[in-house]
């Protein structure tokens, strides 16, 4: 009788202990999936944000963005793909937003055309990249053995 009882007290641990495992995995991927909701929905309505400032500006301006804005989606192809994380995506979001901004400045506040408007807006969309790139380039620099490329 002993020996059943201590049997089942082994069998219970064990099938407490597989519960928690399996409700603490539950609850990371439901955390997961919540984070990268949460991460597409700002994004999102970061780039409706930037896509109204343009279109504050001029109609043409909001259509040369809305086109230009198209080429935003990352591919891993190779060991580079580090450079591809979510905080090289945010920078470039982000970048995109300042250049956004700078259509809008540009346009309104010094009536450039706005075709020259746009193109400082690329322009700086792409040197804010540029800044985000070489960030995540230096933060990521010791982890890079000398003979990779």
């Amino acid at each position: 009788m002993a020996d059943d009882a201590d049997s089942r007290a082994r069998y219970e641990s064990a099938l407490a202990t597989e519960y928690f495992v399996l409700k603490g995995s539950s609850g990371a991927t439901i955390s997961e999936s919540s984070s990268r909701s949460s991460l597409y929905m700002v994004s999102l309505s970061s780039s409706l944000i930037a896509l109204g400032f343009v279109l504050n500006a001029s109609e043409e301006s909001f259509l040369s963005f809305a086109a230009a804005s198209r080429s935003l989606g990352l591919h891993r192809a190779n060991r580079r793909a580090v450079f591809f994380t979510m905080s090289t995506v945010i920078g470039a979001l982000n970048a995109v937003v300042g250049g956004a901004i700078v259509v809008l400045v540009v346009t309104t506040l010094l009536a450039v055309p706005t075709s020259a408007a746009v193109i400082a807006g690329v322009v700086t969309a792409l040197g804010l990249t540029g800044v985000a790139v070489g960030y995540q380039l230096v933060r990521f620099a010791p982890l890079f053995l000398p003979n990779q490329s």
